[in-house]
């Protein structure tokens, strides 16, 4: 497993791996408050048959900020492809996890004829609903004394690079309708793969359930007994299944 850092823009470094020899390519995009560390263990799983490439979004964990401007979801999609391309990925598997999900489906949006595959895990955008504490976070002066608190509980981030990010989709009374990405999901052609946990306490599981039925090419996979991110309690389960969809 190969750690490194890459320079978008002069002087400015965002921490990224790369994994395995595979002909297939696997892209990781990580939830919000996280990193790329998010994923090391799928990676040690899947990097034995693809190549397999995670990195931490600008502001998160060793990544450096690119500055207000750049983050919102007018800037990510070509963010990841400016990755994309500097790294030479060939139609890879796109895998995003929550706030990596809605990243993951604004990349395929703008460039769907350079995605293979996608996998959404516990997806953001799909609906209004949010748990309690992110529309607490939301809120001035509020958000940074609750992330200040669970601190180092989370991988390594920056706590003022997360509440900006997570503000510019979130309000008090759940995510903004700028964020919600399920009308435009009928025009995404690629196989899908959206998962779930059954006892998400972020995200309502029916927001997949929904989403499953507007894309055109959709497979649904609902984790019982499982949380927001359903690796943690069936994790050999959730790599096989991205495997195997991966592969076919």
């Amino acid at each position: 497993m190969k750690r490194g850092y890459w320079e978008p823009e002069s002087g400015k470094r965002i921490h990224y791996i790369k994994a395995g020899t595979g002909k297939q390519s696997l892209l990781l995009l990580h939830g919000i408050a996280n990193s790329m560390e998010q994923w090391v263990e799928e990676i040690e799983n899947w990097s034995r048959d693809f190549t397999v490439y995670a990195f931490s979004f600008p502001g998160c964990g060793f990544s450096d900020s690119l500055g207000p401007r750049k983050m919102s979801m007018d800037f990510i999609p070509f963010f990841i492809e400016k990755f994309v391309e500097t790294f030479r990925i060939k139609d890879p598997v796109i895998v995003g996890g929550s706030f990596g999900g809605l990243a993951a489906i604004e990349y395929t949006r703008h460039f769907q004829n350079k995605v293979r595959k996608l996998v959404l895990v516990s997806s953001a955008g799909l609906g209004k609903e949010i748990n309690g504490l992110a529309r607490i976070a939301s809120i001035p002066i509020l958000g940074e004394i609750l992330y200040w608190w669970r601190r180092d509980k989370d991988a390594p981030h920056n706590i003022r690079i997360t509440l900006r990010f997570m503000r510019t989709g979130v309000n008090i009374f759940g995510q903004k309708k700028k964020i919600y990405r399920l009308g435009y999901l009928k025009n995404i052609k690629v196989p899908v793969l959206v998962m779930h946990g059954r006892n998400d306490e972020v995200f309502p599981v029916y927001h997949s359930e929904r989403a499953a039925k507007v894309f055109p090419n959709a497979k649904l996979h609902i984790f019982e007994n499982a949380n927001h991110w359903p690796p943690d309690m069936h994790r050999e389960e959730f790599c096989d299944l991205v495997r195997k969809f991966a592969r076919d």
